[in-house]
C-alpha cells in the first residue's frame, strides 16, 4: 500500500496479521494485539508518522521539470554574470530561546517555565552569497522601524511596516 503511497494505518496491519495467522503461522487464536503490532512495528523499523504537504510529482513529471529547468537554466548562463548572480536564504531570530523543553522531577504535573516577554518577538535575517563565492553583508529586517535601510556596522538594516 505504501509503495502507491496509500494510507496504511495501524489496525490495517493487525486485521491483516490476524487474517494471516492460520494460513501462516497454523494460529486461529492470534489476536495481533497492541503489544505484537508494536514489536513488529520496532522489528522491521517502522513507525506512525505524519504525512508532510510536499505536492507528489510521478518520476516522469518530476524528470521532464528537471530537463526544462536545466535547458532554462542552460540558456541563461551564457548572459548571467556571477558576481550578481545572488543566492539567499531568511531566517527568522527569536530573541529569546523557543524551546520548551526542561529537565525536571518525573511525574511532575505542572512545568512552568520563566519567560521574559520576548518568546515572540524576531527579527529576520537575510544572508546572501554571490555564486563567485564571496559572502555579502548580512541583512537584518526589524518590524516597526521607521527609517530607510541603513549600514550599521557590519550589517544592513531594513524596516518593515
Amino acid at each position: 500500500m505504501r509503495a502507491k503511497k496509500e494510507k496504511v494505518p495501524r489496525h490495517w496491519i493487525q486485521a491483516s496479521a490476524r487474517e494471516l495467522a492460520p494460513a501462516e503461522l497454523d494460529d486461529e487464536d492470534f489476536s495481533a494485539s497492541d503489544k505484537w503490532l508494536a514489536h513488529f512495528m520496532d522489528r522491521y523499523g517502522l513507525s506512525l508518522r505524519r504525512a508532510t504537504n510536499l505536492t507528489v510529482l510521478s518520476d516522469d513529471e518530476l524528470t521532464a521539470r528537471v530537463v526544462q529547468f536545466l535547458a532554462y537554466l542552460s540558456s541563461k548562463r551564457i548572459v548571467l554574470n556571477r558576481s550578481t548572480t545572488l543566492l539567499m536564504d531568511e531566517t527568522a531570530v527569536f530573541f529569546e530561546d523557543p524551546r520548551r523543553d526542561t529537565v525536571d522531577i518525573t511525574g511532575t504535573r505542572h512545568v512552568v517555565l520563566h519567560s521574559k516577554a520576548f518568546a515572540s518577538m524576531q527579527i529576520t535575517v537575510v544572508l546572501t552569497v554571490s555564486a563567485t563565492g564571496k559572502n555579502l553583508p548580512p541583512l537584518l529586517i526589524c518590524k516597526g522601524v521607521k527609517q530607510s535601510i541603513q549600514k550599521r556596522g557590519a550589517f544592513y538594516v531594513a524596516p518593515q511596516e
